[in-house]
């Protein structure tokens, strides 16, 4: 295409700009342009992106503002495609101690390796539509632990995944933590804890040091003698009285929606934010499950179980149904009993060596990455910075018998870590269990790791911090609402998003609703019982809160989780006439709501319960959410029917008229 003659873009950093005013702003990386303008050819070859690129894309991204190569790479100034879509090279300054300028190579990104480029301008990319791939990276990112052993920018979390192991002895012993260190997940499928392909004597040495570390007691807890002794030495009465402390414990795990979060006999958690307890049975001392119960902080402050407030005699028999139930112990197959009972006699008892071995080995590993440990607070992580994975010199890679390419290279790392081994080169990387897609798709984020710079104007803002202080803070880590819900990017995302609750419901409903709890999604959602007074109460129980703290959480909820997305006054004015609430009426048949919603005794259960709706939403949300269902929630699958304001006014005043009988609960 040499010598023909288009309107070229000035490209300055990745990015497309129309002036040269933005030249200062933009600090190009290694591969980008010259830190002078120089313009794009692309469009020689492209003439108009709208024919290759969905239009949800150009929307936000129009090509006269974002160059080509600010999502695919490449070389924008090349006039033949060989060069356009080969591997860019740029020299980068020297590292110290070297004389000789580095080189790069950019690979030319199409199809689904563009999505790499997101992250330079969207650095919350867990959740970012029309970039699957980099958003299904971020999260494998977090919950496989990366970022315990590297750093990388945005990606990292404050907490510590994993608990404290400096009283791990009050809660197990030896011989399961040695099964754990072999492979997580033989023992838990859903384990976090990537496989650090341990051997025998590294696993026994590490558990021995773990276990000596113990500083403190562990509870005492008082057992009445049918919870404690076998079942074959009670007397008539005392059956009886187990019988029923088993029966209250299950009404107990039921009610508090424990099965939300855990996998128990083959039945996956809705949500699986917590371990699967199997062989919950055969892992943990049942006076340490008693204190864990009661108090989940004392012994891991940043985990996600709430603190359920049972009482005393709720807690024994909740413990004793997860210790006798045999959904709950499961037994190993009968080999892998046989070979670790081998095991366990072969292994000697601890010795001075054993134990400093077991230190070394904890650094070695890089255990404090992810764990609390008493004498390993200034650990360093382990694992190389990836801050410039996608752009690192390519002579910086040990690739064996690969091909020279650093897609396969960070790929066949991902799946088979221990591949580039050698008799001179000792790698300590643990097997994150990644399938085929799942190393794809993590791939994709690495290769989104560079140190290009944009200018601050095209950056994605972030959504406003959680800010909680004094009262509201204490209950937010009492409770932990953040396990499922979202408020401002903080938490999960099994829940509905709390972050503009105070302009969606009415306070009357949400004071009443916190603190005696109903149903609203039959097949959904369902909120824990954090507090059970009976257990023959098959509805959403209280949450066991006072009043002030009630009040506290009002007062939060409705000054700070707000928005102006939501009009406000939208029912003030003259009450809506009876022929405006029918035509209301008649668009909910004829868009078939029904389906999903129940009204009365009547309709689906998919989506929430409309039965009171009108005391428990604000009408200004209502016509929101019916004008544009997912401004809220881009992942809700309510329909957009394009009503037009009128037709979602109707409908909002026949909602608003459903509304509790008078003596009924809101």
């Amino acid at each position: 295409m040499r010598g023909r003659t288009v309107q070229g873009v000035v490209l300055i950093a990745g990015c497309a700009l129309g002036t040269l005013s933005y030249a200062d702003k933009a600090r190009p990386g290694p591969g980008a342009a010259a830190q002078t303008a120089s313009v794009e050819q692309c469009r020689s070859c492209h003439p108009d992106a709208r024919k290759t690129h969905p239009e949800k894309y150009l929307v936000n991204h129009p090509p006269d503002r974002f160059s080509c190569a600010a999502c695919h790479h490449g070389d924008a100034k090349a006039t033949r495609r060989g060069s356009a879509h080969g591997q860019i090279r740029a020299e980068i300054k020297p590292f110290i101690g070297l004389d000789d300028p580095e080189e790069v190579t950019r690979p030319f990104l199409a199809f689904d390796a563009a999505q790499s480029a997101c992250f330079k301008c969207h650095r919350e990319a867990r959740d970012l539509p029309g970039a699957p791939l980099l958003a299904q990276g971020a999260r494998l990112f977090r919950s496989r632990l990366c970022f315990g052993c590297h750093v990388a920018a945005d990606l990292e979390e404050e907490r510590k995944p994993g608990p404290d192991l400096t009283n791990i002895g009050l809660k197990t012993d030896r011989d399961w933590i040695v099964r754990w260190l072999k492979n997580p997940r033989v023992w838990l499928a859903n384990a976090t804890m990537p496989n650090f392909l341990l051997s025998d004597p590294e696993a026994f040495a590490i558990a021995d040091y773990l276990l000596s570390l113990r500083e403190e007691k562990g509870p005492a807890v008082a057992w009445e003698p049918f919870l404690s002794n076998p079942q074959d030495q009670l007397s008539d009465e005392e059956s009886m009285n187990a019988d029923r402390a088993f029966d209250r414990g299950k009404a107990i795990w039921g009610q508090a929606r424990c099965s939300a979060c855990h996998n128990v006999a083959g039945v996956v958690g809705a949500f699986e934010a917590g371990p699967d307890l199997n062989r919950v049975a055969g892992k943990v001392n049942r006076d340490w499950l008693y204190g864990w119960l009661k108090d989940p902080r004392r012994y891991y402050s940043a985990g996600l179980m709430p603190q359920f407030r049972l009482s005393d005699e709720d807690i024994k028999t909740l413990v004793y149904y997860l210790t006798t139930d045999e959904h709950f112990n499961e037994e190993l197959q009968a080999a892998e009993r046989i070979e670790q009972s081998a095991k366990r006699q072969a292994a000697s008892f601890p010795t001075l060596r054993s134990l400093q071995n077991g230190k070394q080995l904890v650094t070695y590993y890089g255990c404090a990455g992810c764990h609390t440990i008493k004498n390993h607070e200034k650990d360093l992580k382990i694992g190389p910075a990836l801050t410039d994975l996608g752009v690192k010199p390519l002579k910086h890679f040990n690739f064996g018998n690969l091909e020279f390419d650093r897609e396969a290279w960070i790929k066949k790392k991902l799946t088979d870590p221990r591949f580039f081994q050698t008799r001179y080169r000792n790698l300590r990387m643990p097997d994150p269990g990644l399938s085929v897609s799942e190393a794809t798709a993590l791939r994709t984020l690495l290769l989104s790791l560079t140190d290009d710079r944009v200018p601050s104007d095209l950056m994605v803002a972030k959504e406003p911090a959680l800010q909680s202080a004094g009262e509201f803070s204490r209950l937010l880590g009492e409770l932990k609402c953040t396990t499922c819900h979202s408020i401002r990017g903080v938490g999960g995302r099994f829940a509905p998003d709390l972050s503009w609750e105070g302009s969606k419901l009415n306070r009357a409903w949400f004071e009443k609703f916190v603190k005696s709890p109903d149903i609203i999604r039959p097949l959904l959602q369902q909120m824990p019982r954090l507090y059970i007074s009976d257990p023959s109460w098959e509805g959403m129980p209280a949450l066991g809160l006072s009043d002030p703290e009630v009040q506290t959480l009002a007062d939060y909820v409705f000054r700070e989780l707000v928005t102006d997305k939501i009009p406000r006054g939208f029912a003030e004015g003259p009450a809506a006439a009876e022929s405006q609430v029918d035509v209301g009426r008649s668009i909910y048949e004829r868009k078939g709501c029904f389906a999903c919603h129940q009204i009365g005794m009547e309709g689906g259960a998919v989506g929430p319960e409309l039965t009171a709706v009108g005391d428990r939403l604000q009408p200004g949300y209502i016509f929101a959410l019916l004008k544009r269902p997912q401004t809220f929630d881009r992942h809700m699958v309510m329909p957009n029917y394009g009503l037009s304001d009128a037709d979602a006014t109707a409908l909002t005043r026949f909602l608003m008229t459903l509304k509790a009988q008078e003596g009924e609960a809101p």
